[in-house]
C-alpha cells in the first residue's frame, strides 16, 4: 500500500510531539512493507528536497515559510505549500493519507 504522511515537522527537524508521532508512524508503516512518502514543511530553503529515511520511507520537504506566531495555524496549509503538496501527492498517487497537525 502507498501511504502519504503529511506533517508540519518531521525528524530530525521536529518542533513538537506531532512530528515525533509522524516519524514513528511512518517508520512502522515502512517496516510493514508499505511504501511511505512524508511531506513536511520547512522554512529553510537549504532543507528543501527529498531524502531517504530508510525502511521504505521517503521524506519530501517543501518550502513553506511561516512567521513564528502563525506556525501553529499554517505550515502545510500555508497557501505557498498547498499547491506543492497537491502536485507531489498527485505524482505519488497514495492509497491513503495520514495527516498530523495540518
Amino acid at each position: 500500500m502507498k501511504v502519504l504522511v503529511l506533517s508540519d515537522s518531521f525528524a530530525p527537524h521536529n518542533l513538537g510531539g506531532a512530528g515525533e508521532v509522524a516519524d514513528l508512524v511512518a517508520g512502522r508503516l515502512g517496516q510493514a512493507a508499505h511504501e511511505v512518502l512524508v511531506i513536511a514543511a520547512t522554512a529553510r530553503r537549504a532543507d528543501v528536497g527529498q531524502a531517504d529515511a530508510g525502511q521504505r520511507v521517503t521524506v519530501q520537504r517543501i518550502w513553506a515559510p511561516v512567521p513564528a506566531p502563525l506556525r501553529l495555524h499554517l505550515s502545510l496549509l500555508n497557501p505557498l505549500a498547498v499547491l506543492q503538496v497537491a502536485r507531489i501527492a498527485a505524482r505519488f498517487n497514495p492509497d491513503v493519507v495520514h495527516a498530523h497537525n495540518v
